[in-house]
């Protein structure tokens, strides 16, 4: 369960980050980096 969240949340901030100024998109790369390291420890 856990790792399905990690990797649609990785997924929806990378959709968050394409509407995005540029500092929002800064924000969610960073966020993306975070939660796709989460979803690749949980596989």
């Amino acid at each position: 369960m856990e790792d399905s969240l990690y990797c649609a949340s990785f997924k929806l901030s990378l959709l968050f980050s394409t509407f995005s100024s540029s500092k929002e998109k800064t924000l969610c790369f960073e966020l993306a980096k975070f939660l796709f390291i989460g979803c690749i420890k949980s596989l």
